[in-house]
């Protein structure tokens, strides 16, 4: 190259925003930036809450699929045992969530059986009168 004085090329990113609407006069009407919920919210709704999250993902031919996020590596040696990391970023927020889903429907369902009479019958419970007193034999 030659050994003139260096020029500065500023590159700007170009989804800073989204145009919305151009009007005729030339003023561009942008969308507004997602907020910190909203973006959480839109990357939430991407996770496949159908995956197993403790099996292994396989394919219908029994051989486990590659997804763009996976690196397939060679196994080193049978004898040792190699941690696996997650094999996707999102992994353990929808298995949190998941968890999460759990406990609310087991928290509805206990609070279902206990407002509603009809799914719970009492009965009443016999006491054993020799439960209460304490027997003592004496073998000689």
């Amino acid at each position: 190259m030659s050994g003139g004085p260096a020029v500065r090329v500023s590159i700007e990113s170009t989804c800073e925003k989204q145009v919305q609407e151009v009007a005729l006069d030339g003023t561009e009407t942008y969308v507004p930036p997602l907020s910190m919920s909203q973006n959480l919210a839109k990357l939430a709704q991407r996770i496949d809450f159908s995956q197993g999250s403790d099996s292994e993902e396989d394919g219908i031919d029994g051989k486990p699929r590659d997804r763009e996020w996976t690196k397939q590596e060679p196994e080193e040696e049978e004898g040792t045992v190699k941690f696996q990391p997650s094999l996707w970023p999102w992994d353990s927020v929808r298995n949190n969530l998941r968890s999460a889903l759990t406990e609310m429907c087991v928290l509805h369902d206990v609070l279902s059986v206990v407002k509603e009479k009809k799914y719970m019958a009492l009965d009443p419970v016999s006491q054993d009168p020799t439960a209460g007193k304490i027997i003592f034999i004496t073998l000689s």
